[in-house]
């Protein structure tokens, strides 16, 4: 049981019911304004916020080009959040409000190398790091994808088979891994019908 805080799909900023969404697909906790939730507006191609305490629905940003946002995740020193969006990564600035892509392009594919060449095959789960890393689930690539931002660069780990295989990082297999989480120093991986745990 529960209430239901928010009224028919649609777009609307407003509070309370008056708000509407369209398949809002992920939120996570604000870490600069703690009472403060942020969302991934599917359909709507839209960053919004939801002020828990007095239940106001705001867009942060809103673009065409900004296709289908799904996973996030944030920055806690900065507060800039990295965005999924069908086969690209988003780099929102928190400091101006300003959205890019980091990596990926409107194709789908499997590349490592510079984030301005790499390809992605729905991007789903994403993870910021402390050592300037994000860990991303490539699903349909069946890896976990590492986006270097000192450096610029994706790298993979497991081998890109359809099946579950345990082992070190160049031979274990993870299928359609779609969200991560790390407790006590180890990645806690969320796969097809299986949940799988990294260490080191």
């Amino acid at each position: 049981t529960g209430n239901c805080y928010y009224s028919k799909k649609g777009y609307y900023d407003g509070s309370g019911t008056k708000a509407q969404f369209d398949k809002p697909f992920d939120a996570i906790v604000d870490q600069v304004k703690k009472n403060t939730l942020i969302v991934t507006d599917y359909n709507n191609n839209a960053l919004r916020t939801v002020d828990t305490t007095t239940r106001q629905v705001s867009t942060l940003i809103k673009l065409d080009r900004f296709v289908k946002p799904q996973r996030l995740t944030q920055d806690i020193v900065t507060g800039n959040l990295f965005i999924t969006a069908l086969n690209k990564i988003w780099h929102f600035i928190y400091a101006d409000q300003t959205l890019s892509v980091l990596a990926g392009s409107d194709g789908a594919g499997f590349r490592n190398g510079p984030f301005s060449a790499a390809l992605f095959n729905e991007p789903r789960g994403l993870l910021k790091l402390a050592d300037d890393k994000l860990l991303l689930g490539d699903a349909e690539n069946d890896r976990i994808r590492i986006l270097n931002l000192n450096t610029s660069a994706v790298s993979s780990i497991c081998t890109g088979d359809e099946n579950h295989r345990d082992g070190n990082y160049n031979i274990c297999q993870t299928y359609y891994p779609q969200s991560m989480v790390v407790i006590d120093d180890a990645l806690f991986i969320g796969t097809y019908g299986r949940i799988r745990k990294l260490r080191g």
